[in-house]
């Protein structure tokens, strides 16, 4: 978890994704255009890509009841709610509920590169 090309690779997931979310066209918001389907399958595998990090953090540094566990920094929460709400996603029965407002959340996944570079907290 504290490798620097682990840090590398989670700042370019970030960027890619915040790039995705740009490219997104937000007039198509139930997909018909191959163009945002392919943005919504990157979106999965982007989710898929944090939950594996959440989980490497989680593990590692212990969940919520260690001094210095992953819930005991306030950013972690951030990572956190960004991962749940992208696991809530996967579920096809809240897929066509009022849940996918929730996905405007994944505008936050940005503020991850906060966590990753310590030099942004301040």
């Amino acid at each position: 978890m504290e490798w620097k090309w682990f840090e590398s690779f989670v700042m370019l997931i970030i960027f890619l994704n915040c790039l995705s979310l740009a490219l997104y066209d937000y007039q198509d918001r139930r997909n018909y255009t191959r163009w945002n389907q392919r943005i919504e399958l990157a979106g999965q595998i982007f989710t898929a890509l944090f939950v594996f990090e959440f989980v490497l953090k989680a593990v590692s540094m212990g969940f919520c009841f260690h001094k210095k566990s992953y819930l005991r920094d306030g950013w972690n929460w951030i990572d956190f709610l960004v991962v749940l709400v992208g696991i809530l996603e996967f579920f096809p029965t809240l897929q066509y509920t009022n849940i996918k407002a929730l996905r405007t959340i994944r505008v936050i996944r940005p503020l991850r590169s906060i966590n990753t570079i310590p030099g942004l907290r301040r």
